[in-house]
């Protein structure tokens, strides 16, 4: 008696890429540079506390008094965190 050939194909598993990315691969991330001011800062020429920041460009921030009679504008430096 003769074999009979089967007609089921013989599995054959995919081919697996590398899971680790290449050198060139990463993204680039690019992250600006993050400034802390203080919370509290005294006005330069009535010394009080009452401030407020109008803007800030960079490490440096433009506050203003709030005290009526002086209303002083000033920039104020923060660290780089």
């Amino acid at each position: 008696m003769a074999k009979k050939k089967s007609s089921v194909l013989p599995f054959k598993a995919p081919a697996i890429p590398d899971l680790e990315p290449a050198v060139g691969d990463e993204p680039i991330i690019v992250v600006d540079a993050v400034y802390a001011f203080p919370t509290k800062s005294r006005c330069p020429k009535c010394k009080r506390l009452a401030t407020r920041a109008t803007s800030t460009r960079g490490e440096v921030q433009l506050r203003r008094c709030l005290r009526p009679s002086c209303r002083t504008t000033y920039k104020e430096t923060g660290r780089a965190i």
